[in-house]
């Protein structure tokens, strides 16, 4: 099973939003919170190593957007072969 460059970025953001959310919500124990935030980052770690070394050997450049409530504001991202490397 094959991803795109586009399909890692969102495991990445997810990976790091789920588990800042989670380390959050084990707050009680310190030493839970800071595990499942050290594996959850480690995932989103290696989402984006997956998505760099996909933008390397992609042929052409990947842009990501996302829409906004403001029209003269879009996020967007842009991944080539340069930016894969960093």
């Amino acid at each position: 099973m094959s991803f795109t460059v586009t399909q890692y970025i969102l495991f990445l953001f997810s990976f790091f939003a789920v588990g800042g959310a989670m380390s959050l919500a084990a707050y009680r124990d310190d030493r839970t919170a800071s595990f499942v935030g050290s594996v959850f980052a480690g995932l989103g770690s290696l989402a984006g190593l997956c998505a760099g070394i996909a933008a390397i050997v992609a042929p052409v450049a990947t842009t990501y957007s996302i829409a906004t409530m403001f029209p003269f504001l879009t996020l967007s991202i842009h991944i080539d072969k340069l930016a894969g490397i960093f």
